[in-house]
C-alpha cells in the first residue's frame, strides 16, 4: 500500500494455540499432516504457537466497526511457529546446585 492508495486492501493477522486457530480456519487450508505434525513437536517438548490471516472485505471506513468475531472466523491458515527454550550451560549448574 502506498500513500497514494484510494481503496488500501485490509489484512488481519492472528496468532494463537494451534487448537483454537485450527477451529477458526477454513479447512481447506489446513495441512492435511495438522494433527501429526503438531502432535510430534508438542511431544518432543517445543512451543507451538499457530499463526493464520484474513483478508477484510470492508472499506477502511469502517475498521473500527470490525467486530472480533467477524474478524477471527474463516481464517486461511499460514503456518505452525516452533519455539524452544534451552537453558544456558551456567543455568543448569546453578539449578544443581540450589
Amino acid at each position: 500500500m502506498t500513500h497514494l492508495d484510494k481503496n488500501p486492501k485490509l489484512m488481519a493477522f492472528v496468532k494463537g494455540s494451534p487448537e483454537r486457530i485450527a477451529e477458526l480456519s477454513r479447512k481447506e487450508s489446513l495441512p492435511k499432516d495438522f494433527d501429526r505434525v503438531l502432535a510430534d513437536y508438542a511431544q518432543r517438548g517445543f512451543r507451538v504457537i499457530a499463526a493464520a490471516y484474513k483478508d477484510i472485505e470492508r472499506p477502511y471506513s469502517d475498521l473500527n466497526k470490525i467486530t472480533r468475531d467477524e474478524v477471527e472466523s474463516d481464517l486461511n491458515f499460514l503456518g505452525l511457529v516452533i519455539l524452544q527454550n534451552k537453558l544456558k550451560p551456567c543455568t543448569t549448574k546453578i539449578i544443581r546446585e540450589l
